[in-house]
């Protein structure tokens, strides 16, 4: 049995980055609202970052454009722009596809700082209850002290316990070799509570960090209708005071088209805000 399309249609594609934003991957716009707990929740264009085998249970084509912004603040003066775009395929009987490509702009303080990255994420269907998916991800940053290039790869996998029960299990940035990006495990799960309310708990600890340090715990919830607004909110906790995060969205869905706007803050207030709108077209 697969999960309701209720569950997978909503909008989000965008971002928005200060000094701890730029540090931290991309999620898209749903991601942002969710505080990324998103690993077991049924999705479309935001599964290719948080969990590949999502997407293909949509059977859905989606295309999401976006642009974001992050103000300044006393820790970073220098207000930060995202914008980017992603397509999915999940219509096909083989194998579901997905696109992505973003690119993160922001000054420094000797000049400006670029990043562009490009992902390719397969899905694929392997049960009624059961799909398995993986997303290549290339990165490229360019700064005044120089540039980085890097490879990393996200496997998943996703599983429908019930009707109203479904979860997974993500490795991440599984090439790693150092800080950024870190290597972690995440499993979540999505509990359907009503017809039109879900929550989401995620979480993630980081592969090669010691005993239970360096853990997080993710939740959020969703209020989801197939037409009309729809709202979302996360809580991100963490051992790491950078990554204890709130976060806020709310949108407008109808017939095949939707638009979302998120909202994200650190708790202690020292990593700004991330504000985030976006564009989605399902069909």
């Amino acid at each position: 049995m697969r999960p309701s399309r209720k569950s997978v249609f909503l909008v989000f594609l965008c971002g928005v980055w200060s000094l701890a934003a730029f540090a931290r991957e991309y999620s898209g716009t749903r991601g942002i609202a969710h505080s990324g707990a998103l690993r077991g929740a049924a999705s479309l264009n935001e599964g290719i970052y948080h969990n590949p085998a999502t997407f293909a249970f949509s059977q859905k084509y989606a295309i999401e454009m976006a642009s974001g912004v992050s103000p300044s603040s006393d820790r970073e003066p220098y207000t930060g722009w995202l914008f980017g775009g992603s397509v999915v395929d999940a219509h096909s009987p083989l194998i579901a596809g997905g696109l992505g490509y973003y690119t993160e702009t922001r000054k420094v303080r000797h000049g400006e700082q670029n990043k562009n990255v490009f992902h390719v994420a397969l899905s694929k269907i392997l049960s009624d209850y059961f799909s398995a998916g993986v997303t290549g991800k290339y990165s490229g940053v360019s700064q005044p002290s120089g540039e980085r290039h890097t490879f990393e790869i996200d496997v998943g996998t996703y599983v429908v316990l019930s009707p109203k029960v479904q979860a997974g299990i993500v490795g991440h940035n599984l090439l790693a070799q150092d800080e950024a990006p870190e290597r972690t495990f995440a499993m979540g799960a999505r509990i359907q509570i009503a017809d039109f309310f879900h929550v989401n708990t995620d979480i993630l600890k980081r592969i090669d960090g010691p005993g239970f340090r360096n853990v997080s715990l993710l939740t959020s919830f969703e209020v989801i209708k197939e037409n009309g607004l729809n709202f979302q909110g996360g809580l991100a906790l963490s051992d790491r005071s950078d990554k204890n995060l709130y976060s806020l969205g709310t949108g407008w869905s109808e017939h095949k088209l939707a638009v979302s706007y998120a909202f994200q803050n650190s708790m202690n207030g020292r990593f700004g805000q991330i504000h985030a709108l976006s564009l989605r077209v399902f069909f």
